[in-house]
């Protein structure tokens, strides 16, 4: 499924209830949402009301990891899926849509009417799926070849909760956050926890050094999500789109594995050069890329926030 037949679903489960209703609901979410205290979805309308703010961006932001840990790790097939806070199975869709591997997925969620909406939405499209209810906290007992925990960190007092993840997971544990700077030092200390346990980074980080991100800086990227008229309407926008940022973290149970520096911000392409913010195995570094150097320049001229530079050329200049 893609993100475009997950908006029409989920409209067409809004149709008989009023755009104030929705717009409402959503607005009472996000504010706790924004507080960091946990979501309370009560009724089906609080539930489309939050499908319709959040789901497409969770989708979209879950798929961009998904999708780096592919890049990475090009050999592997996953068959089996833990989704912890699974919504209306956002995460689940876009892990299918990267791995056409999976066939059986188990998706865990404390909210009655979450469960309710995604069960009558999306279960056509997510295979050999069980719904469990239950605190992402505290995954059910098994192990699974991707675990996937996305924008549920924040809410979660239990800080043991993600070794819990690390326990049920044999392949890669994906943890997906919003890219604001208190959820970056989350991830941050996620990060150094899962080291100590033996995890290996696949993304987005090039090596298991510490986090060199400076004091007042962290690490996040970028999404541009499509928004319809109906999500306009519900989220009180008018802009067409919207810019989800969001930070992540894979730790692995495969073994460290090669990785290229990862572009850190938008390129600066200026003229006659392009200024590319890495975070390298060495620290975070600035490069230039000039003209002079064709192929490099035009690899420059094209390279996106938030993707691999996989270039070993000579050409790139620090700052």
């Amino acid at each position: 499924m893609t993100v475009d037949e997950l908006r029409s679903l989920v409209e067409a489960s809004a149709r008989d209830i009023p755009v104030r209703e929705l717009s409402a609901a959503f607005d009472r979410i996000a504010a706790s949402y924004d507080a960091g205290r946990r979501t309370e979805v009560a009724s089906r309308t609080d539930a489309v009301a939050y499908a319709l703010g959040r789901a497409l961006a969770t989708y979209s932001a879950v798929e961009c990891a998904l999708r780096e840990t592919a890049l990475v790790r090009p050999g592997w097939r996953p068959r089996t899926v833990l989704d912890l806070g699974a919504g209306i199975g956002s995460a689940s869709l876009a892990a299918i849509a990267t791995f056409d591997s999976i066939h059986d997925v188990t998706l865990v969620e404390r909210s009655e009417k979450m469960m309710e909406l995604g069960t009558e939405l999306v279960s056509h499209s997510l295979g050999d799926a069980t719904w469990l209810s239950g605190d992402a906290a505290h995954p059910p007992d098994g192990i699974w070849d991707l675990v996937i925990a996305s924008y549920v960190l924040s809410e979660l007092a239990d800080a043991d909760a993600v070794e819990r993840w690390f326990d049920a997971t044999a392949g890669e544990l994906v943890i997906v956050e919003a890219g604001t700077p208190a959820a970056f030092e989350r991830l941050r200390a996620v990060r150094g926890r899962l080291i100590s346990r033996g995890a290996a980074i696949t993304a987005p980080c090039p090596h298991e050094n510490a986090c060199p991100m400076r004091d007042g800086d962290w690490c996040h990227f970028g999404v541009r999500v499509a928004r319809s008229r109906l999500q306009r309407r519900v989220k009180s926008g008018e802009r067409g789109f919207e810019d989800e940022k969001y930070a992540y973290v894979v730790a692995s149970k495969q073994g460290p594995v090669a990785r290229s520096p990862r572009i850190l911000r938008r390129p600066d392409r200026r003229t006659g050069h392009v200024r590319l913010r890495l975070c390298a195995e060495q620290g975070v570094e600035d490069i230039v890329v000039s003209r002079r150097h064709a192929d490099l320049y035009r690899q420059a001229r094209k390279a996106v926030w938030g993707e691999a530079w996989k270039t070993s050329e000579p050409g790139a200049s620090p700052v």
